[in-house]
């Protein structure tokens, strides 16, 4: 027969095992809640990733069908207005807006010596001045040549070694635009001056669609014809294209401002009357999810390769105000 103390100890030790087993109970619930959620984020970043490489196939896909049923002159009128290309998805939505990328200086072109002629008058046209232009010309030629050996005003490992923290120059093709700001003397406000006028190729061959520059762009064409001198012939020759465009060397040599400043055969030599390269800003929105990404194609004999493709926004190009002529 239990005496009445010991009724009370059980009757402790058994509010205890509950309290217990209830605070057991929460902990395993909380993990199995946050083990669901963490697993559904898990799923609906790498759906999202799916849908980024789903979002890049259908781009070249559907880019290299209009390039063999389009003539040049309505690809570069249709590449003018283009609305962004919206693809409903369950759960969010795909958006590709796809531009002309033949506007800009390929920084592939530092690797030689006419590649950095037309860089440091591209430098000029944004504003540098013609001691600056030089110096910084140098200092991007130093970033990507493979000796240790500076150019005069340019800068090689012993600058960037005094930095906090340190690091060496890159001795390899720019990998980006947004690369630039690590070079010596780049400021910010310089980098967004010069942003719109440069992308980042291997090529050293630069290419501008005359059919198709926006007049914003008429410093990359000034940089083709000589410098910042050349800004107004590069405006004048852009603000006189036909609608249907020049189309032919012998239909832009027939322009006025052409005829009153004409061109020699280095000038002309980059210029183009169909796009060269594509450039497609891609976004995925998936549930919580946001997935960026910038993709560049170049067309060559009429075929698409994919030469660049960064995740995020930050090589994305500047959203300035276009005026179309």
């Amino acid at each position: 027969m239990r005496r009445e103390g010991e009724t009370g100890a059980v009757l402790l030790t058994t509010l205890l095992v509950m309290s217990v087993m209830a605070m057991v109970a929460v902990s395993i619930m909380d993990d199995v809640r946050f083990a669901l959620k963490r697993t559904a984020n898990v799923e609906a970043y790498a759906q999202a990733d799916w849908y980024m490489q789903g979002a890049e196939d259908y781009a070249q896909t559907y880019l290299q069908s209009l390039l063999q049923t389009t003539e040049p002159a309505a690809l570069n009128a249709g590449l003018a207005v283009a609305e962004p290309i919206i693809l409903p998805i369950e759960g969010g939505a795909i958006t590709l807006r796809v531009e002309d990328g033949s506007d800009c200086i390929s920084l592939g072109g530092l690797s030689e010596n006419s590649g950095r002629k037309l860089f440091r008058q591209v430098l000029e046209t944004a504003g540098w001045d013609s001691l600056s232009a030089a110096n910084f010309t140098s200092v991007a030629a130093d970033w990507v040549d493979a000796d240790t050996q500076a150019l005069p005003g340019g800068a090689e490992d012993y600058v960037y070694l005094g930095q906090s923290p340190a690091y060496r120059a890159a001795n390899a093709p720019f990998s980006s635009v947004g690369e630039l700001r690590a070079l010596s003397t780049m400021t910010e406000e310089k980098f967004t001056a010069l942003r719109p006028f440069v992308c980042a190729r291997e090529t050293s061959e630069t290419k501008v669609n005359i059919d198709a520059i926006d007049i914003t762009q008429a410093p990359v064409l000034a940089a083709i014809l000589g410098g910042s001198d050349h800004l107004s012939t590069a405006q004048q020759i852009i603000v006189q294209r036909p609608p249907e465009g020049y189309q032919t060397l012998a239909g832009l040599m027939a322009s006025p401002a052409v005829l009153e400043n004409p061109l020699s055969s280095e000038q002309s030599a980059p210029m183009v009357f169909a796009p060269a390269y594509l450039w497609v800003e891609a976004s995925v929105s998936y549930r919580q999810v946001t997935r960026h990404a910038v993709i560049e194609f170049e067309i060559q004999d009429g075929q698409l390769t994919r030469i660049f493709k960064r995740l995020g926004t930050d090589e994305r190009r500047p959203d300035v105000l276009k005026t179309k002529t």
